[in-house]
């Protein structure tokens, strides 16, 4: 799949109607989704629990993850969010997109509804 980029609004749950526009990486192969520390701490969003994490390297390394809520095409859905470095992308992560039925179009580089989702 080539990567590319989608528009989320992302609010920190204390302060829906307070949103923030980002433009996120699709990236199926993260768990979760990543967002700048400073980004969610600009938003009043605390960490509320601590996971590893093995990146592309094979290295482990250990950060903050939070509750957030993000908004695409409509909708909002609560999610997970793991306090990113500042240089790192945002990534929207397979966690998300389950939460909204989505699925990655690779040919026309989209997000798109799934027909119907598994029931088991």
């Amino acid at each position: 799949m080539g990567a590319f980029t989608s528009e989320i609004w992302f609010a920190n749950p204390q302060t829906p109607a307070k949103k923030r526009r980002l433009d996120a990486l699709v990236d199926t192969g993260a768990f979760y989704s990543w967002i700048p520390a400073s980004l969610l701490k600009a938003e009043g969003v605390k960490a509320e629990f601590h996971r590893p994490f093995k990146i592309a390297t094979g290295e482990v390394i250990e950060r903050d993850c939070c509750d957030v809520l993000i908004h695409i095409n409509g909708e909002y859905r609560h999610c997970i969010a793991v306090f990113g470095d500042e240089d790192s992308p945002v990534l929207l992560g397979a966690h998300a997109l389950e939460a909204f039925g989505l699925m990655v179009d690779p040919v026309n580089r989209k997000l798109v509804a799934l027909p119907s989702l598994p029931a088991v």
